[in-house]
């Protein structure tokens, strides 16, 4: 049964604009999804979805989601305008707003397949940029996204937004440096740094087979956790005056250039 909700002070809309802050969102162990696609991507994992919003004319609009999320045990709230622009983020004025248990993103659930291909990402600072790998992760067809001393918290409202619900439906998980390489090497992948001072082109490198690839922050790089004989650091060649791209863009070029890999030929390692 649908509850309608007109005031700012409601306390439902206030713990669920909270959420919008780390602080809530640990205090809460919930999150908040924005976005009628996100929000279909998370009723389509294990995510337990508590409670929907959305303006009424909005809730007509996806009335089969939310009935399937009703179905599921969501509770829907009809807003007022007011109480819609509380909760929601920035000039969002159509959608839904979805309220849900925080996840967890333990290294040990990804299930591993023999020519598993891996984004790594260590501390990567902005939420968009996660968003954004996440998404081309998913539509490169990457077993997984390890995401190493995280910078910014992984259920940040913008990198749920930006992944356009990718975080639920691709496998993620959150773990230190030291822990993702030797979990990598324990299941014998290849890994693969992304440097400026790379030894290789990664056009003219194997990215097929097992293999991690491995982004650090566009301003401090890859830290000392990813050196060593067990790495091959590869480059992405740089033509003009800059040294570096943003990281979601080297992340779509090396992911697509290993799925252009895979397409046409076997893997070199195989043999």
């Amino acid at each position: 049964m649908t509850q309608h909700i007109h005031s700012i002070q409601n306390p439902r809309i206030k713990k669920a604009a909270q959420l919008r802050k780390r602080r809530g969102r640990e205090k809460q162990q919930r999150i908040l999804i924005d976005g009628q696609r996100p929000v279909e991507q998370a009723a389509t994992s294990q995510l337990k979805i508590r409670e929907v919003f959305g303006l009424a004319d909005e809730l007509i609009r996806y009335e089969s989601i939310v009935k399937s999320l009703e179905n599921a045990g969501a509770e829907i709230l009809s807003l007022s305008p007011a109480a819609w622009s509380r909760v929601s983020y920035g000039d969002q004025s159509a959608g839904l707003i979805a309220v849900a248990d925080a996840p967890d993103f333990p290294l040990e659930q990804l299930t591993l397949t023999p020519d598993g291909l891996l984004i790594v990402l260590e501390q990567i600072e902005k939420p968009g940029n996660i968003g954004a790998i996440l998404r081309t992760a998913s539509a490169a067809g990457a077993a997984a996204v390890i995401i190493t001393d995280p910078a910014t918290d992984l259920c940040n409202p913008n990198t749920i937004r930006s992944s356009i619900g990718s975080l639920f439906t691709t496998p993620v998980a959150v773990t230190t440096g030291t822990k993702a390489r030797d979990w990598l090497n324990q299941h014998q992948f290849r890994i693969l740094t992304a440097r400026v001072d790379g030894h290789a082109t990664y056009t003219n490198t194997d990215l097929t087979g097992r293999v991690a690839m491995v982004l650090g922050s566009e301003a401090s790089g890859l830290s000392a956790d990813w050196e060593g004989s067990d790495t091959l650091p590869v480059v992405i060649p740089m033509l003009g005056t800059n040294d570096s791209l943003n990281v979601s863009v080297a992340a779509a070029l090396m992911l697509y250039e290993s799925r252009r890999q895979r397409d046409t030929q076997p893997s070199m390692n195989q043999g």
